[in-house]
């Protein structure tokens, strides 16, 4: 019984110093090269789309999930850059392709 007793004092000891190393490493982390992160929310919210959008490029990796479970942010930059990338003209889609698609939603009410 003591063996088990003893075994679960070093592990709880191991633990302690690998948590405190890990939080003097963050600590000693210049803020600047920390990405900023954002919750779900407020990166819908950022960029004037629904969360269920933010999950979606979550799922098919168009974003970098920061975290587990329900605690999930999203970096700033790399949202932005996605914004801006989804921004610019594909140049495969020829313009008169895109008038024809705008032409059909107008006509499906759309």
């Amino acid at each position: 019984m003591s063996e088990n007793i003893e075994g679960g004092v070093e592990l709880v000891a191991l633990v302690r110093r690998e948590v405190e190393r890990a939080l003097k490493a963050l600590r000693e982390t210049p803020a600047a090269s920390r990405p900023e992160l954002l919750t779900q929310a407020d990166a819908a919210a950022l960029l004037g789309v629904s969360v269920s959008t933010i999950r979606n490029w979550l799922r098919d990796r168009k974003l970098t999930k920061y975290g587990s479970g329900k605690v999930v942010r999203v970096s700033r930059a790399e949202l932005l850059a996605l914004k801006a990338s989804s921004a610019e003209p594909d140049a495969k889609a020829p313009a008169a392709d895109a008038d024809a698609w705008a032409a059909a939603r107008m006509r499906r009410g759309g």
